[in-house]
């Protein structure tokens, strides 16, 4: 680093935010914990960039932005799946949060109550009204209020009366909105199977709201695994021998083996379960424990799987005979068709 940029970077050190330390912190919290889930990050920077940029660099005058698209694009990429890191400066446009009231207002001339209603709740899902954050004590015990609140937007739940929390219409029909909603769900509601069978509709991590004993119940097992073999992290090891709940964990590993890295160590010893994953992504050969891959009818059986697998294989295996028997058969299967047709129409 020339003398120029370390004077540059030490006469900015005093525009260091205060906060600097506890946001890093934070961040590394929420980075661990998308990628404990398998989502995918995106970082939005939005708004124009404030000193020292302005002071010793040309910008273009485009980039005087008010964070509109950064806004936009946050919106989209969650709605996408994303893990969304929004950073911004102070004063930048943000996702518009609509109380009920402001709703009825800005459409009142084109709209019913009713319309407006199923418009937000079918078309712009992703920036629901929220009806109890503003509303009245009298309003937030309203039972057929908070109902008609929970059905637009589940974590609405939070503002509730306590009683109303504890109902468990109330609360089912939270929770069907957005499994999120299982954060304001009381305790004594936790034992409740349909509750959590409910967030489990939506993701696994609902597995992690129920009671323990719930968590051994095989038919939660069943549909967190059916959501991602993620939930092995909650799952007692004790269960996973059980005929229909290693048919569920095999199953998810065939589907999307990727948040298997994330899981505990053990699941890479399961034969049954890495070869699953092996198939479907070759890449998985080198997560799983050393002992599988020492183990040479496994690696047969992956490379009849799949042939792609012996490109991730310690070098032995590409002077092994069989195995390379095996993967010549695979490959001539392939290559047979396209052969075929090529031929064909080169009769023609």
């Amino acid at each position: 680093m020339d003398a120029a940029t370390s004077a540059f970077f030490t006469d900015t050190v005093k525009l260091k935010p205060s906060s600097l330390d506890a946001s890093k912190s934070d961040l590394a919290h929420f980075v661990e914990k998308a990628q404990s889930r398998g989502l995918r990050i995106a970082l939005i920077t939005s708004g124009g960039t404030t000193v020292p940029l302005e002071l010793n660099t040309v910008r273009f005058i485009d980039n005087f932005s008010t964070g509109t698209r950064g806004a936009l694009c946050t919106q989209e990429l969650l709605a996408a799946g994303y893990a969304v890191i929004f950073l911004h400066r102070k004063g930048r446009a943000e996702q518009k949060i609509y109380t009920y009231a402001e709703l009825i207002q800005h459409y009142k001339d084109r709209y019913t109550e009713e319309q407006v209603e199923e418009l937000w709740r079918t078309r712009m899902a992703k920036t629901r009204p929220r009806l109890l954050q503003d509303a009245t004590p009298e309003q937030r015990a309203d039972r057929a209020y908070v109902l008609k609140a929970v059905r637009l937007r589940g974590p609405e739940l939070r503002h509730a009366a306590p009683e109303l929390r504890r109902d468990r219409e109330v609360a089912l029909t939270a929770v069907a909105e957005d499994w999120i909603s299982l954060d304001y769900v009381p305790d004594e509601l936790t034992s409740d199977r349909g509750i959590i069978l409910e967030g489990l509709r939506h993701d696994w991590e609902a597995i992690t709201y129920a009671s323990e004993d719930l968590q051994r119940d095989e038919e939660v097992v069943i549909a967190a695994l059916g959501q991602s073999i993620m939930a092995l992290k909650t799952i007692p090891e004790a269960l996973w021998t059980q005929p229909a709940v290693r048919a569920a964990i095999v199953a998810a590993a065939r589907r999307d083996p990727e948040p298997l890295r994330f899981c505990p160590e053990a699941i890479r010893r399961e034969p049954d379960v890495m070869l699953e994953a092996v198939k479907a992504q070759p890449k998985f050969a080198t997560e799983a424990n050393p002992c599988l891959i020492q183990d040479r009818q496994f690696v047969l059986s992956a490379v009849r799987g799949n042939w792609e697998v012996l490109e991730c294989l310690p070098q032995k295996y590409t002077n092994d005979r069989e195995v390379t028997y095996v993967v010549g058969r695979a490959f001539q299967c392939r290559l047979l068709p396209v052969l075929q047709c090529y031929l064909l129409s080169a009769s023609c």
